[in-house]
């Protein structure tokens, strides 16, 4: 028995003059409120890695720089784009290398990697080869290798 149904090919894309082409193009609007919130984040984000960044530098005691650190880890690869980053990444790069507690050093680490900059690998693998502290080193690996896409 054969079926009696014609097979129909699919329609072919119809070309589009210049004048058809500009016709159909859509003007998207900006959301005035998406646009001040996106602004709003940026700003938000930009305040924080300020206060933490600085938190890290000038802060007396251990326990307020790794507080900072790790408040930095939470700040993801967003961070990265603000306006002053490479000076902030300076700091937690001298942080890596030169602080005293090894919880800061770690926890600078484990911010380095989280945040994304494979700018920071040179400083990382330095850790990583030098630091006297295993965890260090342990926490530079692991910031190496979220960089590099193996975690």
């Amino acid at each position: 028995m054969s079926n009696s149904r014609e097979h129909t090919p699919p329609a072919l894309p119809t070309l589009m003059t210049p004048r058809r082409r500009a016709e159909a193009n859509i003007t998207v609007v900006e959301d005035a409120s998406a646009k001040v919130a996106a602004q709003d984040l940026r700003s938000s984000l930009q305040q924080q890695l300020y206060e933490h960044v600085h938190a890290l530098r000038h802060a007396t005691k251990s326990p307020e720089r790794y507080k900072a650190a790790e408040a930095l880890c939470s700040l993801g690869p967003d961070a990265t784009s603000a306006r002053s980053w490479l000076a902030c990444r300076s700091v937690l790069e001298t942080a890596l290398l030169r602080d005293e507690s090894v919880h800061v050093r770690k926890s600078v680490a484990r911010a380095l990697g989280e945040l994304g900059d494979k700018g920071a690998q040179p400083v990382l693998q330095q850790a990583l080869e030098n630091d006297q502290d295993q965890f260090v080193r342990m926490r530079a690996r692991d910031a190496l290798d979220l960089l590099n896409g193996q975690k």
